[in-house]
């Protein structure tokens, strides 16, 4: 998911391919979009899912990025340091 800082009015994160001529969406629509798509799987096919994100926000706007996927996600987010491997 490549993230980029959302201008006027929401001032919200978005996602787009940046710096080329394709068209963006809000992260909160993403999300919420992953979310129900997870949420429709029958539960044996509720695999962990792994988000890949290219941070381009400013810090405010990584808050604002967090808030969101814990609103849409809550408990099946993998919480800092709970089951990551480190070398």
């Amino acid at each position: 998911l490549d993230c980029w800082d959302g201008g006027a009015p929401s001032y919200e994160p978005i996602l787009t391919h940046g710096k080329t001529l394709t068209s963006n969406i809000k992260a909160r629509d993403a999300i919420a979009t992953i979310a129900a798509a997870y949420e429709a799987l029958p539960p044996a096919a509720r695999t962990p899912l792994v988000l890949s994100l290219e941070m381009h926000c400013t810090p405010p706007q990584q808050v604002k990025l967090a808030e969101l996927f814990k609103a849409a996600l809550g408990e099946r987010l993998l919480p800092p340091g709970d089951g990551v491997l480190r070398s």
